[in-house]
């Protein structure tokens, strides 16, 4: 068995996750995730609430199994990159929500020791943005795509990955770590600072007709399309 830090939270696993440095001690067990590989013979998406558990089936990619009663996910996925690649969105999200906390579908970055997220609509650049100004001094990465927000508004992440599209790689010159995942993006890693920061700000990006990003002022609708529709 395999301890991490994921979300501020220490996971179990039965897999090793070789991507992720943050191996912790393991006597302090917050959720056990258990992983079979196997074929998956339909295509079917959806979530499904079965008693007190959920069914999560994600297509030919990975089925999950969540017991937030008993803090124990159970996946079936193809191979190991399949189960990689969905592991630390959705079936994270309805955990947390069962625990009455939430994942917000976001990137995020550390400027004068607060946290400034930017969400939007899947391929929309979040990342690429995220690259460009961490390039920059004042900016450092905290988070990709994903970040855990407690009651208090302290975040956390789930690891130090990033990942890109073959095309910013290119753009950017960026270095990564030559592994891809189910979507055929590349994984870059950066330097971990601060395991925990208070939010301070969250940043709507979207697409001008130009082509060219634009940062917009959150409501309502745009948080409820960010934290519910981008994720799950």
């Amino acid at each position: 068995m395999f301890c991490y830090n994921l979300y501020g939270k220490h996971v179990m696993t039965n897999v090793k996750l070789p991507l992720l440095c943050n191996i912790v001690d393991s006597n302090k067990v917050d959720l056990t995730v258990h992983v079979d590989f196997d074929i998956i013979t339909n295509d079917t998406i959806s979530i499904k609430e079965d008693g007190e558990q959920y069914v999560i089936e994600l297509g030919s990619l990975a089925n999950y199994y969540i017991d937030p009663k008993n803090d124990i996910i159970t996946c079936k996925a193809p191979n190991f990159e399949s189960f990689f690649s969905t592991f630390f969105n959705i079936p994270f999200s309805v955990y947390c929500l069962c625990k009455n906390e939430i994942l917000y579908h976001a990137c995020s970055l550390i400027y004068d020791n607060r946290v400034f997220c930017l969400t939007g609509n899947k391929g929309v650049g979040k990342s690429t943005v995220m690259q460009i100004l961490s390039s920059k001094n004042e900016f450092t990465i905290f988070s990709d795509d994903t970040i855990h927000i407690d009651s208090n508004l302290l975040s956390n992440r789930a690891h130090n990955l990033v990942k890109h599209t073959p095309e910013t790689v290119e753009a950017l010159k960026l270095k990564t770590l030559n592994v891809k995942n189910a979507a055929g993006k590349y994984y870059s890693s950066f330097d971990i600072s601060h395991s925990f920061l208070k939010i301070n700000k969250i940043f709507h990006l979207v697409r001008t007709d130009n082509n060219e990003f634009d940062l917009r002022a959150i409501n309502s609708n745009l948080i409820k399309n960010s934290v519910f529709r981008a994720n799950i």
